[in-house]
Order: C-alpha cells, then structure tokens, then sequence
C-alpha cells in the first residue's frame, strides 16, 4: 500500500469484537443467577448441579447443528445460545421436581428401604416427565421451523435463523438428556443417602447441614464469578508495564508505560511518568491526556479523552479507549513550577 494507507476491518466484524466483550462480563453473570434461582427453589447445591449439568449437553446439540447448516459465530448465535442455557436449565429443574415428588409418595407409603424401591420411584418419576418433555420439545422445534424454513433473503432472516439453531439443536440433546442422564445420576446420588440414612440424615440437623453447606456453595460459585469478572476486566494487568513511546518537552523527559509496552484498539492503562535529566521524579499538577487521529480520505477525524489519576509515586495513571488501530497522537498538557508545558508523542494501536 502507498505511504499513508492502510486496511481495517470494520462492520459486523467490530460489532463482533464489542460483544465478545460484554459477553465475558454477561455469561457468567447469567450462569451465577441461574443458579442462585435454582439453589433458592431447591435449597440444595447437589440438585443445582445436577440442573447445571443439562447446559453443556444442550450445547452440543447446538454446536452440530451450527456445523451442519455451516452458520459461524455471531452475536445472534451467541443469544440463542444464551437462550438455550436458560431453557435447558428449566427442562433440567422440572425433571428433577418430578424425581422429588416421586421419592417423597414412596417415603411416605413407606416404600423406601431398598435399591429396587429407590429404582422404582425414580422410573415412575422419569416416566411421568416423558409426554411433557416431548410434548415441549415439539413444541419448540415445531415454533421455530417457519424461521428455519425462512429464505435467507427475507428481512431479518439472516439473524432469526441464527437466533433459532442454537435452540432446535439445543433441545433436542437435551431431551435424551433429562430422559436417560438425569434419572440414573439421581439414582446414584440417592443411593449414597439410602444406604447410610439414619434420624441424623433424615432429620431437621441434616437438613440444616444440608442448606448450610449449599450456602457455601453459592458463596463460592458468587466469589468465582466475581473472580473471573474481574480477571477479564483488568485481563491487561497481567502484563507487567513496559514502556510504550519517550519524549521530551523543555528539561524533562517523559516516558508512557502499558501492559506488554504497547497499546491497542480496545481499552488500554497506561502510567506516564516525568523525570529532570537528573533522574529526579517530577510531579505535574492539572494534567490533561488526549489522542488524537488525524482525517484520511473520507474518514473523519478521531478524538478519546483519557482519565487520568495522580500516583502518590508522582506519576500518572490512566485509561482510554482507543476505537480503531494505526497511529495516534498522544497529546500531554500539564503544568509544573515553569509554567503550563504540552507533549505530543507518536502511538500505535495494534
């Protein structure tokens, strides 16, 4: 390319690349809810596991049809698989409430003392969820078939029927799911209870034991979340700071530091910090960072203001986001005992 060009995506690509964003602070947050719902409902972190487990499993239903009709991953993709999450989630809680009310009949009648009986109860529960499992899978396939069907050129159709594959692939693993995996992982989750029950399992203190250690659970589960919340918020912080570009302006000498000594086209720190040629630290009061991008062509000119934060160090900590890579000018105005200075220095966003 001549001198002063360059190329860049843009379009939906840059739509992509600001949800895959937001998606890392949103999938958790929803996976922490849905849970806290689950574990309010059933009171035990066992039986929300077990719920939680459904969610990979429908998943994979939906990634092969994704491959089949050959749909890459997009941002409605992504919300059908959000979607589909919470659906399997529902699916999942609904079996397990059918295998607790199957259990409890049989405690009551006195029918549970041994593995047969444990099996019988769990088979009755498992058969009563079958005609409205299927019955809510057709119901879903059959709703989203005239979206499937659509032709790609009518208005919307290339989202709906990306919003709609995660869901049809996504129930219909999940209905071999809940029928077979549920029942037989509640089977052996029940049998360790069945063959060590006493008045200390059955009674009000095991009950107690039970929710306070579910309680801890979702204590846990809050702590991971918020954990990788902030892992992926400040993922920069990782990287030590290098320095990014030196400058001069009147006696001192001006170094910009960010993670991996470079700045990119995204949300970037950055600490800038200022020495005499004696090495002494200088601190620089009513300091203003701006960059700027110049007009090419027929783009316009691009402007981003950074927050700056005086370090009791003496140096400047700050953060902006930079909307699009090439060069920018980084233009530093402050004030010192000398009087009001201005440094413009040359950065690349990659």
């Amino acid at each position: 390319l001549p001198p002063g060009y360059r190329l860049d995506w843009a379009g939906q690509y840059r739509y992509m690349e600001r949800m895959s964003e937001r998606l890392k602070y949103i999938i958790p947050m929803t996976l922490f809810i849905v849970f806290l719902l689950l574990y309010l409902n059933f009171g035990s972190w066992q039986e929300c596991a077990i719920v939680f487990m459904g969610v990979p499993f429908s998943v994979i239903g939906a990634i092969w049809l994704l491959y089949f009709l050959d749909y890459n991953m997009s941002v409605a993709v992504w919300v059908g698989l959000i979607a589909l999450a919470g659906l399997s989630a529902e699916a999942g809680a609904v079996m397990l409430i059918y295998l607790r009310l199957a259990l409890e009949r049989q405690k009551k009648a006195g029918r549970l003392r041994t593995m047969g009986d444990l099996r019988e109860a769990i088979h009755e529960g498992a058969v009563q969820r079958l005609r409205p499992k299927f019955m809510t899978v057709a119901t879903d396939i059959l709703a989203l078939s005239p979206i499937m069907w659509a032709a790609s050129t009518a208005i919307g159709a290339d989202v709906m029927k990306r919003m709609a594959a995660p869901l049809v692939g996504g129930v219909v693993s999940s209905f071999f799911l809940v029928l077979v995996v549920y029942p037989a992982i509640y089977i052996l989750w029940k049998k360790r209870e069945l063959e060590g029950s006493d008045e200390d399992r059955t009674g009000p203190s095991g009950s107690a034991r039970a929710r306070v250690w579910g309680l801890l659970a979702a204590l846990l589960a809050a702590l991971l979340a918020f954990g990788l919340w902030t892992w992926t918020r400040d993922a920069e912080r990782l990287e030590p700071m290098a320095p990014a570009v030196q400058g001069r302006v009147a006696d001192l000498q001006i170094q910009v530091s960010a993670p991996g000594g470079r700045f990119a086209a995204a949300n970037n720190r950055f600490r800038i910090s200022f020495q005499t040629e004696a090495g002494e630290p200088v601190q620089p009061e009513n300091a203003r960072v701006e960059f700027h991008m110049p007009a090419m062509g027929a783009m316009p000119a691009m402007q981003a203001v950074a927050d700056i934060v005086p370090l009791p160090s003496g140096e400047l900590q700050g953060s902006v986001h930079l909307s699009m890579r090439g060069q920018w000018q980084m233009r530093i105005r402050f004030e010192t005992p000398q009087g009001r200075q201005e440094a413009r220095l040359d950065v690349r966003a990659q």
